[in-house]
């Protein structure tokens, strides 16, 4: 026969034990960085996220490693962006793990869209606006406990955001020319929002002819532009013989860093400064 202590005791523990379990964070997979910064913001610690895209990786060449295979058992949810490794390997991780929901962030934002040929939806502040609106979803649909903090934490990601997008538009506003030149077209998404025109020197991945190339040569000396813009992970010899030809100096801009606000914002400073 039990005593009422022992059985105080035993309530005791298992509150304890339920309170634990329910604080076990969600488990997600993203695959690249500023992702992570907004499934973060809106779940934080309630929330373990990882990155498949470790920083100075391509997309096109990345292969994930014996680690974030076996991480991926654990995970409950991965939020797929569009980057080029997705479709090589999710389709894998789904045979492999049934149970993981794969929420596709990007095709929804690519169809409300006129940039349909540049997957880079997250460099544009407006769309990292529709990506939060998913994430808070699914992060409430698998734990409607915490409907409420992921509201609140979303509501404060959106006026950052939005504060973001305002300070864009102000500092594109002064410029004088429309256009700039970049190696990788990484800111479709960004030039859309703002009015701009991205001329880059490949076409779905691929380099430009020597004829298109001469186009952009050509725009280059209409509109004075002296500063060619190259993506961190996609540096090559052809986008520096481009700088030479028009004596352009080179900035490096890295699209997939995680301190998604300061990286957009620093990004935008370059661009204006540039097109003044």
């Amino acid at each position: 026969m039990f005593s009422k202590s022992s059985s105080y005791v035993g309530t005791l523990f298992l509150f304890l034990s339920a309170t634990t379990f329910a604080q076990t964070p969600i488990q997600v997979f993203v695959s690249i960085a500023p992702q992570q910064y907004l499934v973060e913001s809106i779940g934080q610690n309630l929330v373990d996220v990882s990155v498949m895209l470790l920083p100075g990786e391509s997309p096109e060449t990345f292969d994930p490693t014996l680690k974030q295979i076996a991480g991926l058992k654990n995970a409950q949810l991965y939020f797929r962006i569009g980057v080029e490794f997705e479709n090589k390997w999710l389709d894998n991780i789904k045979r492999s793990r049934n149970d993981i929901k794969i929420v596709d962030c990007c095709k929804d934002v690519i169809e409300s869209r006129s940039v349909a040929f540049d997957n880079h939806i997250w460099t544009s502040a407006r769309n990292a606006q529709l990506l939060a609106a998913m994430i808070k979803k699914e992060l409430t649909i698998i734990d409607p406990v915490h409907t409420e903090e992921y509201e609140i934490n979303y509501l404060s990601l959106v006026r950052d955001l939005e504060q973001l997008d305002n300070e864009i538009y102000a500092l594109l506003n002064k410029r004088r020319t429309d256009y700039f030149i970049i190696s990788h077209a990484a800111l479709g998404h960004f030039a859309d929002d703002y009015g701009l025109i991205q001329l880059s020197l490949e076409n779905q991945g691929k380099e430009l002819g020597a004829r298109s190339l001469i186009k952009i040569i050509e725009r280059a000396q209409e509109e004075k532009i002296q500063t060619l813009f190259v993506q961190k992970q996609h540096k090559s010899a052809a986008a520096m013989a481009f700088a030479n030809e028009i004596d352009a100096r080179v900035i490096e801009v890295d699209v997939q860093h995680g301190d998604y606000i300061n990286n957009l914002r620093d990004i935008t400073n370059l661009l204006s400064e540039a097109m003044k």
